[in-house]
């Protein structure tokens, strides 16, 4: 199941780690999220633009 906006505007979030087994995640989920600095994909995830629009606004996102 994948949920639109689910960490919209969470600004105090500064690191995600999406777990495998995770395929997709939903519209604009991280959108806005602006001290995100770091962001771990374990597995293969769809993403879009829309998904993390306006967040990494303090530093480029790590792909690690």
């Amino acid at each position: 199941m994948r949920r639109e906006r689910a960490f919209s505007a969470c600004y105090s979030l500064t690191s995600v780690e999406i777990p495998f087994g995770v395929t997709a995640i939903g519209n604009s989920a991280f959108e806005s999220c602006d001290s995100l600095t770091s962001i771990t994909w374990n597995g293969n995830v769809y993403t879009s633009y829309s998904d993390f629009k306006g967040a990494f606004n303090k530093a480029h996102p790590s792909d690690n």
